[in-house]
């Protein structure tokens, strides 16, 4: 038993002088255009410690799986650049750890990048890359 073929369709073709057109709705919003920003600003150290001293991320409640150190840096991060003040997040993976944390960097004038952890609003400043954290932070908490 033989099996037809199907018999192909034709699509018909438009005329060379019909150019197909879309009709959208007129949007009687106007478009809203974000305002040009003159970009973000290193902070001095002084200026950094009244930042900090009057930002009250650090004051949040830290709640497992909700609110945790990224929360708190992204809120540190937003509230600075509100104020146009050269800040970002810094991410930190721990040796023999899934675990991680995340930081706050602020370019200053005259300290360099300093790391803030947003949940206390301690300020480490000699952060070398590829050293441990602990070196800067607390020596007394090094482990080998």
């Amino acid at each position: 038993m033989q099996v037809a073929s199907p018999t192909p369709k034709t699509v018909p073709q438009l005329p060379a002088t019909i150019t197909p057109t879309i009709k959208l709705p007129v949007n009687p919003t106007p478009a809203i255009v974000p305002a040009p920003t003159t970009g973000y600003q290193p902070i001095s150290w002084t200026d950094l410690n009244v930042f900090l001293a009057t930002d009250h991320t650090n004051w949040k409640a830290y709640i497992p799986d909700k609110y945790t150190c990224v929360n708190y840096a992204m809120d540190l991060v937003d509230n600075a650049q509100k104020q146009d003040f050269d800040a970002w997040i810094v991410a930190v993976e721990f040796d023999r750890s899934p675990m991680g944390h995340a930081f706050v960097a602020f370019q200053t004038t005259d300290m360099g990048v300093v790391w803030i952890e947003p949940q206390s609003d301690y300020a480490n400043y000699a952060v070398q890359i590829g050293e441990p954290l602990c070196y800067a932070a607390d020596t007394s908490i090094c482990q080998d």
